[in-house]
């Protein structure tokens, strides 16, 4: 039974939005006894309810016809458009009614659209960044990352130990340590041994510190502790070290870290398989696979056995290096050096100057077989399913953070605060405010 106020509210609708000359002779509409509109169409005689009959015609630009769908929606649970639609036709007649359900239901009803909500298309693939394909000594543009927690034994118990991956941006060539803790010295340290050995970076890329701040005694949570740590920050700045976060929840931005994060993971449990090892296992265990990794091909490897010198991101530390074999190798065509008499110095400098053209030479096949096999990869789209949003977002929008941990019905809602454009103009981050205030 229809009570007074509803009366009310589309007998005024009616009046705002009176039917055009068509419709009302296409349905047959005139007022009923109580002052409203009502369709009679040609089902007078049918058997169906006399509501059904003489519906109620409702004007599709007002206000009262959207909230009075969505009432009939949300009260079948949120049911679809040919339901809801049948469901109003029993006292009902919305001229195109069909599509004026389902804009109503698409605009205005917020469970149906967290529900079926879409992710952004992706934008075309940008260009490499400038770190990776300019000419740097090793490891002075560096991706840095932690794995772990591995077991290891130490005497009669057991504890836990976490490795350090140093990624060169150039070459691709990585670098291993371990730690024993997770605490800002230890990392301090582990840095330090990496900057003996390797030389001292002018840039540091890893992830954004904030991401890990959401889980609880993780590595993630002591990782964004350490580098948030005034210790850390002073060391990086005395040393003139540049740090570059990549944007929060977006991993992929790591991605030339990440694959050998994934390769020294594979390479570690294939060697030790379910086995505990002793710390002094691991130390060796590491630099190991350290080699193993940085012996890996650059380029494609083809059955031409004249193809000449295959490129490796360890010929860009120790030329010529062979894995488990001593880098002082002779290389074909080169003297021997023997320190003898007055001449030693002008073999020195000459021996030197032969390193640095073998190095000019893998720098050569670097810029023409290793950049150029880049350009292979022709995709300059990415591979998504129909369904996306094609456009960029925008500030002030709403939107659904996606969380793989949890179940869909369970993301968090965010409002974008602010977009940044990349050098090509397109959208690749923005910055979203979420319940709590905290900005992602």
């Amino acid at each position: 039974m229809m009570s007074l106020a509803e009366e009310e509210l589309i007998r005024q609708a009616q009046r705002s939005h009176p039917p055009e000359h068509g419709e009302v002779e296409g349905l047959g509409s005139q007022k009923d006894g109580r002052g409203l509109l009502v369709c009679t169409g040609r089902l007078i005689n049918s058997s169906l309810p006399k509501k059904a009959k003489r519906p109620i015609y409702l004007p599709r630009k007002s206000r009262t016809t959207e909230l009075l769908i969505l009432q009939v929606h949300q009260s079948d649970f949120h049911c679809g458009t040919q339901h809801t639609l049948t469901q109003l036709r029993k006292q009902y007649w919305i001229p195109k009614g069909r599509a004026m359900v389902k804009a109503a239901v698409h605009k205005h009803c917020m469970p149906c659209r967290r529900s079926k909500a879409t992710p952004f298309a992706l934008p075309m693939m940008p260009a490499l960044p400038k770190e990776r394909v300019t000419q740097a000594a090793p490891f002075k543009n560096t991706g840095l990352d932690y794995l772990g927690p591995i077991m290891v034994r130490d005497q009669d118990s057991r504890v836990k130990i976490w490795i350090c991956l140093f990624t060169c941006l150039v070459t691709r060539a990585i670098h291993l340590e371990y730690v024993t803790e997770m605490t800002t010295e230890a990392f301090i340290n582990a840095f330090r041994r990496f900057i003996a050995r390797r030389g001292r970076p002018d840039m540091i890329i890893l992830d954004n510190a904030k991401q890990f701040l959401l889980a609880e005694k993780t590595l993630h949570t002591i990782w964004s502790a350490s580098t948030q740590d005034v210790n850390v920050v002073d060391y990086f700045a005395n040393e003139h070290i540049k740090w570059k976060f990549i944007p929060e929840l977006a991993t992929w931005h790591g991605g030339m870290y990440e694959r050998m994060v994934a390769m020294v993971k594979k390479a570690y449990h294939a060697a030790i398989g379910r086995k505990l090892l002793t710390i002094e296992q691991v130390s060796t265990l590491l630099p190991e696979i350290e080699a193993i990794v940085n012996c890996r091909p650059l380029t494609y490897v083809g059955e031409d056995t004249t193809a000449g010198h295959i490129l490796r991101p360890i010929d860009f530390i120790i030329p010529h290096c062979q894995p488990g074999l001593s880098p002082l190798m002779k290389v074909e065509g080169e003297e021997e050096y023997k320190p003898d008499g007055p001449n030693s110095q002008e073999k020195l400098i000459a021996t030197w100057n032969k390193t640095l053209l073998i190095l000019n030479h893998f720098w050569t096949l670097w810029r023409s077989d290793y950049l150029t096999s880049l350009r292979e990869q022709q995709q300059r789209f990415h591979l998504e399913p129909r369904g996306r949003a094609r456009y960029a977002p925008q500030a002030g929008e709403v939107v659904l953070i996606r969380d793989d941990i949890v179940p869909c019905g369970l993301w968090r809602l965010g409002k974008v605060e602010e977009v940044t454009a990349s050098n090509d103009n397109e959208i690749r981050v923005a910055k979203v405010k979420v319940a709590n205030g905290h900005v992602l």
